[in-house]
């Protein structure tokens, strides 16, 4: 059996679109080295989308590591453990839905005064985990 410890360290947006409240995430986690990948999703249900996140990465590392030598199934078992996953689905879906609320506040905005400022504090949000 081969336990790979997970620990995401950041996300950010890299990119967003109001009209329908989707972000283009960069994930910041080490594995044993340091790695980034970058998930598009769409943030109606901020709760949902981070356990997406955390199982998806869970999924990913597993796929990776896992070997089947072709003689014993066990030594082919691979379990994914992610360092602080509880407190860390919280960060990041409160994160999510900080998003979500300044996407909101982008779509309602009348005025031209303030938008580009909007624009730009949405895509340098991010969260240290």
């Amino acid at each position: 059996m081969k336990i790979i410890n997970v620990k995401i360290k950041k996300m950010k947006v890299s990119s967003f679109s109001a009209r329908d409240y989707s972000v283009e995430l960069a994930i910041d986690f080490n594995d044993g080295a340091d790695k980034q990948i970058m998930r598009h999703t769409v943030i109606d249900y901020p709760e949902m989308v981070a356990e997406h996140i955390f199982n998806d990465l869970k999924k990913m590392e597993k796929n990776i590591n896992i070997k089947f030598d072709g003689t014993s199934v066990l030594d082919s078992y691979v379990n994914v453990v992610m360092q602080n996953e509880d407190e860390d689905k919280k960060k990041v879906a409160k994160f999510l839905q900080n998003v979500s609320e300044k996407i909101n506040k982008i779509k309602n905005k009348r005025v031209v005064e303030g938008y580009i400022n909007l624009i730009k504090e949405i895509n340098l949000m991010k969260v240290e985990l």
